[in-house]
């Protein structure tokens, strides 16, 4: 989707103007980095939306990310790092094998935006949880060259609603539309693994899905295989030297108790999400490569 038809979706809902069924004559900003769309086998959007970011990253790298003052990254400042960029499809795929060799899943669900950072971290990719406070927190990362990973609640066409939590799904933070006179975007574009399209969502509409998410769903539950402390499952392998690659031939089964069939991992004994997505978003950066 071009730029052209992303400011005509922003005039037909401009907060400025609809209420008073006026045309908009607003001037819109796009800023946004490119994102190939994959779609999710069963229920890994987050792991889909991580390997959609690491593509991304892949395929463009900011000339000058590590300024102090990060002047604004615009697609004129970057450049390509190889020919050919990795397969968002595969990537995806073995995201899955080190979540559950961290035992942070058990078929692709993951629950938690701290392991989800904790995934993304063994793949070099720098991630960092923090609470989701205004409208410029998200469009100053991107502006910097980052990405930002969300949870929310999924309604039947895809875009945020208010399920408290029993619709969650993960979304994938690319860029936003705003009004160049307020800076501040009205509206944010992502990708996520249930489509191949480009979504315009109300910057309102995700902020407060996010916030609403409180508690899975009594099917979700009713499957669970088990919970893990969040609190105690985000160490950084990258705080010392002493880094140690995953072990791969750890499989699910042997990670929850053996146990056949289909199942969950959830954060907490009652299915509330409330500690570890509700309000959070996950901070990407593409980490510098190790001297």
């Amino acid at each position: 989707m071009d730029d052209v038809r992303i400011q005509s979706i922003a005039r037909l809902q401009c907060p400025v103007h609809s209420a008073s069924n006026c045309a908009c004559d607003c001037r819109w900003r796009v800023e946004a980095v490119p994102v190939t769309p994959l779609l999710q086998q069963g229920p890994t959007c987050g792991l889909v939306a991580l390997a959609m970011a690491m593509s991304a990253f892949d395929q463009l790298t900011c000339i000058n990310p590590d300024t102090a003052d990060a002047a604004r990254c615009n697609p004129q400042e970057y450049q390509h790092v190889r020919s050919t960029p990795i397969d968002a499809s595969k990537t995806a795929s073995q995201l899955l094998k080190v979540a559950q060799s961290l035992q942070y899943t058990w078929k692709g669900e993951i629950f938690s935006a701290e392991w989800l950072a904790a995934v993304a971290r063994h793949q070099d990719i720098s991630a960092t949880v923090v609470e989701w406070r205004n409208n410029t927190q998200v469009a100053q990362h991107l502006l910097k060259g980052g990405l930002c990973l969300v949870a929310y609640d999924k309604d039947g066409n895809h875009e945020p609603c208010l399920k408290r939590g029993s619709k969650a799904h993960w979304a994938l933070i690319h860029g936003f539309v705003a009004i160049q006179e307020s800076g501040a975007p009205q509206f944010l574009l992502c990708k996520h693994g249930k489509s191949l399209h480009q979504a315009v969502w109300s910057y309102n509409a995700l902020f407060e899905s996010c916030w609403n998410m409180e508690r899975v769903n009594e099917d979700v539950l009713s499957q669970s295989r088990g919970s893990r402390n969040v609190a105690s499952q985000t160490r950084n392998p990258f705080q010392n030297d002493d880094y140690l690659e995953l072990d791969q031939s750890i499989s699910a089964g042997k990670i929850i108790d053996n146990n056949e069939g289909d199942g969950y991992v959830l954060p907490s004994v009652d299915g509330c999400l409330k500690s570890s997505l509700a309000g959070k978003i996950v901070l990407l950066n593409k980490r510098p490569p190790r001297q």
